[in-house]
């Protein structure tokens, strides 16, 4: 009886060790946790105005040996704007997120972690565009100088912006000669993906200070000044020094008096 036990213990222990054997409803201590993106809607590669949540969560599954698994907590992080802290799977393995972008224009991106998990962390990008025009101001061309009838060598550069700094495009900029005599062109130009709208300023026949504005209407700082002083651009406008004298001629000299004391 003895001999039959110990005969039986030996072929249990031998069962146990044997590849795939569970021990009747045990886990196994082998199992491949796994965290991605969810194969659908997962919310990468979205797009939304600065500082504005995303119109879909972020989702991504966790799985634990290829099935999903539930109540498993994930950590989100960006670096931009802000997102979910943390959130857990649920019975599908499905754990989301809510991504407020940040202020700044331009790409953005947020990771999803679970740490010990294959795959982790999962990253996520988006695409922030400016919001809505909210400031126009000076970008170049200020306080510049040159000669009658003659263009400046720099543009004039108004430069539009949202509240957060951010370069808008498409803002109409209206350029007025206020003072003195000088022609702008275009008279009227929309800013570029920089945020600057720009025209040429050509100068008049006449010496003096010239005056110029730009306007967008609705933006603050709207009409810009541009000067050192009154707010104004004040563009010094000079006359040619003395003009070429033709070769073999020669400059007249002082006139002569006749001496009173010869008379």
């Amino acid at each position: 009886m003895h001999s039959i036990l110990q005969d039986l213990r030996i072929a249990a222990r031998g069962l146990a060790s044997a590849p795939g054997f569970t021990g009747g409803g045990g886990g196994g201590g082998g199992a491949t946790v796994a965290i991605a993106r969810a194969t659908t809607n997962s919310g990468n590669g979205q797009t939304a105005m600065v500082a504005t949540a995303l119109p879909m969560p972020l989702r991504v599954m966790v799985t634990e040996n290829g099935s999903p698994v539930s109540g498993r907590s994930v950590a989100w992080s960006t670096t931009g704007g802000s997102v979910t802290a943390s959130s857990s799977t649920d019975g599908t393995g499905i754990a989301t997120a809510q991504w407020t972008l940040g202020q700044t224009a331009g790409p953005q991106s947020a990771n999803a972690t679970l740490s010990g998990a294959s795959g982790s962390p999962v990253g996520f990008t988006a695409a922030a565009s400016a919001g809505p025009a909210a400031s126009v101001a000076k970008a170049g061309g200020d306080a510049q100088s040159g000669f009658v009838n003659f263009a400046l060598t720099n543009p004039l550069l108004a430069r539009a912006a949202d509240q957060f700094g951010n370069p808008v495009s498409s803002v109409s900029v209206m350029w007025q000669v206020m003072s003195g005599t000088a022609m702008v062109s275009p008279a009227s130009a929309n800013t570029g993906s920089n945020g600057e709208g720009q025209t040429t300023v050509t100068l008049g026949g006449t010496a003096g200070t010239i005056i110029i504005q730009a306007v967008s209407t609705g933006l603050t700082g709207s009409l810009l000044s541009y000067s050192r002083r009154n707010r104004h651009l004040e563009l010094a406008v000079e006359q040619p020094a003395h003009p070429q004298r033709h070769a073999g001629c020669h400059a007249a000299g002082p006139e002569r008096r006749p001496d009173p004391r010869s008379q």
